[in-house]
């Protein structure tokens, strides 16, 4: 099994025909994945910031009007 792992891996790193429809569709999923990943993680802190800001806003005193 190994031997035929590294006999196809040997005989696609040999091959220099271009890129097919299957390896622009990896690209294509490895990159809306990361994309994805990225706006999750962003959402996230997004929310816990917005979360803080609030807790400070809800707990702080109005300031007075002074005449």
């Amino acid at each position: 099994m190994r031997n035929a792992v590294i006999k196809t891996w040997n005989r696609l790193l040999g091959n220099e025909e271009g890129l097919t429809l299957v390896e622009y569709g990896v690209g294509a999923i490895l990159a809306v994945t990361v994309g994805a990943l990225a706006l999750t993680t962003l959402a996230q802190e997004v929310n816990t910031q917005l979360g803080e800001a609030e807790t400070i806003m809800e707990n702080s005193t109005p300031p007075t009007a002074t005449p």
